[in-house]
């Protein structure tokens, strides 16, 4: 009887002090019920998603629900003009991205599942692209592949009057790790008028056959 009260008490102990050492559980973040606000402009893209899946848009949130539930990002930028979002694979590895137009700038967020992340650089601030040449950087967004496979890819136009015209679209790699950016490698293709597809998309977002004109969703204005 002793044995088996001393063996029963040891056991108590043993399982205390495995409780005290222990690692404490991960939690992990889940998908909210429910759906977008009411007033969200949504879209069916569960062909490029792969799975069941709406991309929703105000001008505030941008968020995505699937079967799992629904995840939002907030959309912090200055512009006042209206919003739209466009959901990609840029790398075609099967990792996707939001890219929401603002109207003067383009904010980047990676998705999965119904979890969305804020891209950013290396230095943690925001990732984004300059459009219709606002800062001097970028007239658009597209994906391309440079040499080392598909990725997204800043777009720059530039035109020299004095060359008859000569029309330079700058593309500028941009590599994609999770939802951390970094800017790659840099090429230059020429326009040979200004209804050259090359010339052309450059001032439109898209990445291959999605454009965010046909496939993305517009906030309500």
């Amino acid at each position: 009887m002793k044995r088996a009260k001393l063996a029963g008490l040891l056991a108590i102990v043993m399982a205390s002090f495995a409780a005290v050492i222990a690692p404490p559980a991960i939690a992990h973040a889940e998908c909210g019920p429910g759906g977008p606000p009411p007033g969200a402009a949504s879209k069916d893209v569960s062909d490029a998603y792969g799975q069941p899946a709406k991309l929703w848009i105000t001008n505030t949130i941008v968020g995505i629900t699937t079967v799992q539930g629904y995840g939002e990002a907030e959309i912090h930028s200055p512009s006042p003009l209206q919003r739209s979002a466009l959901l990609i694979d840029a790398q075609q590895d099967g990792n996707h991205q939001i890219i929401v137009d603002t109207g003067r700038e383009a904010l980047l967020y990676t998705v999965s599942g119904c979890t969305i992340t804020p891209v950013v650089d290396q230095h943690g601030a925001s990732f984004r692209f300059d459009l219709g040449h606002r800062v001097g950087t970028g007239d658009g967004i597209g994906c391309s592949d440079l040499g080392g496979g598909r990725r997204l890819v800043g777009l720059l136009q530039l035109r020299d009057e004095q060359d008859k015209p000569l029309l330079t679209v700058r593309r500028t790699e941009v590599d994609l790790n999770g939802a951390t950016a970094t800017i790659g490698r840099s090429d230059t293709v020429i326009g040979t008028s200004d209804q050259d597809p090359a010339w052309r998309t450059a001032g439109t977002i898209s990445c291959g056959d999605l454009t965010m004109e046909r496939d993305g969703v517009q906030a309500p204005y």
